[in-house]
């Protein structure tokens, strides 16, 4: 069962302008929400990335994986002209032509990133992870108006520092997965995965100020040394998006065909998990299925054909964490093949299931005690088969 995602992109912020040139500003801050997944909370279209965009972002982004793309920063470059000072007489004395060089900062993009869309075990709910994110630095370099010496005239130099905005990253951010069903007070057990938000993350806008060297000239009318100003220079500002993945949750229903507690359902996005204890199944360490068992999964097959008529199917088996690792990956597979190869022998479309053993690795109870001892009723738990039901 894949997890939902949906993305919060709060629109970039790009500021300023002064003497430079470069593309137009960005439209001010848009809220998107992309859905992608069985049990998105949001179902409107994704965003999708311009042409242009794709083609430069390469192998960036989900590259063909299944997940919500975060869609690349551009950031625009930032010209400035160079000054040119032109050549002078002053009293006799030929004072040469210099220039103030210009702004060149290239363009700077952040790329593409991906929200992965995890598979999870029918009945549970992907763990998920919103990449870390880095905005670049940028420097604009310093100018300097040079001075004038002259017999009988000085002009001092003028100058600015150089303006520096040091990367800005976010780190990233994950929750896990989650099997265990909980009970809310008022509401229905459910199975819920708590939301998740990366921050957005904003470099500050940079100015560089103008420098103005005021113009001097002689007595007598015998040359000035004229007046020079070097434009400010401004660099926007750049905010990243926050990323934000919604709550997910599986709710937990009833069913009247089934008569018995010990199936139970969960229902959430696409997809419904019918959840059968192993020990009603199998015998310990067994995987062939116990005569008594056809009974319900006759239940179960008829409410599948019932609700859910010609959808694909997956079946995952699940153990305690008693006994070797290898062990149980290897028996949760077997009675995966079992419950699928009995269901496919009583209506249901071999072709439409797949099988998947986890061992221990998803279980939705406790093991053992907070104290360390063993707890046989969570491990009992723990040891399931879950059909789960694709729902359109």
């Amino acid at each position: 069962m894949r997890s939902a995602v949906s993305l919060l992109l709060l629109g970039c912020l790009v500021l300023a302008a002064g003497a430079c040139s470069g593309p137009a500003d960005r439209p001010a801050g848009q809220t998107t929400t992309v859905a992608t997944g069985a049990a998105a909370t949001s179902t409107i279209a994704p965003v999708a990335t311009t042409a242009a965009a794709a083609g430069a972002a390469g192998a960036e982004g989900c590259a063909g994986r299944p997940g919500t793309e975060i869609p690349a920063v551009e950031i625009p470059a930032v010209h400035a002209d160079p000054v040119v000072i032109p050549e002078a007489e002053v009293g006799g004395t030929r004072v040469p032509s210099v220039t103030v060089p210009g702004v060149d900062l290239p363009a700077q993009r952040i790329p593409a990133a991906c929200v992965p869309q995890d598979d999870a075990p029918a009945g549970c709910l992907a763990g998920v992870t919103i990449p870390g994110v880095t905005v670049p630095g940028v420097t604009v370099p310093g100018a300097s108006i040079p001075g004038v010496d002259l017999p009988g005239l000085r002009v001092d130099p003028v100058s600015t520092p150089p303006v520096i905005a040091a990367p800005v990253s976010g780190q990233s951010v994950s929750t896990p997965g989650v099997c265990a069903l909980k009970v809310r007070s008022g509401l229905r057990p459910a199975v819920v995965r708590s939301a998740l938000v990366r921050a957005s993350r904003l470099r500050r806008g940079l100015v560089r100020p103008s420098i103005v060297r005021p113009p001097r000239c002689l007595s007598g009318g015998r040359g000035c040394v004229p007046a020079v100003a070097v434009p400010a220079v401004a660099v926007p500002a750049v905010a990243v998006p926050a990323v934000a993945v919604p709550a997910a949750v599986l709710e937990a229903r009833f069913f009247p065909e089934l008569g018995s507690a010990k199936v139970r359902v969960l229902e959430g996005g696409g997809w419904a998990a019918y959840s059968l204890q192993a020990d009603v199944l199998f015998d310990f360490n067994k995987a062939a299925i116990r005569p008594d068992a056809a009974a319900e999964l006759r239940r179960v097959v008829a409410s599948i054909r019932r609700r859910y008529p010609g959808r694909r199917l997956r079946v995952d088996g699940h153990t305690d964490a008693k006994g070797g690792d290898a062990f149980n990956l290897a028996l949760s597979r077997r009675r995966a093949e079992a419950v699928a190869d009995w269901l496919a022998g009583h209506g249901i479309d071999r072709a439409l299931l797949t099988i998947k053993g986890f061992g221990e690795t998803r279980p939705v109870a406790p093991n053992r005690r907070p104290g360390g001892a063993d707890d046989p009723a969570g491990r009992q738990q723990n040891r399931r088969v879950v059909i789960g039901v694709e729902r359109g």
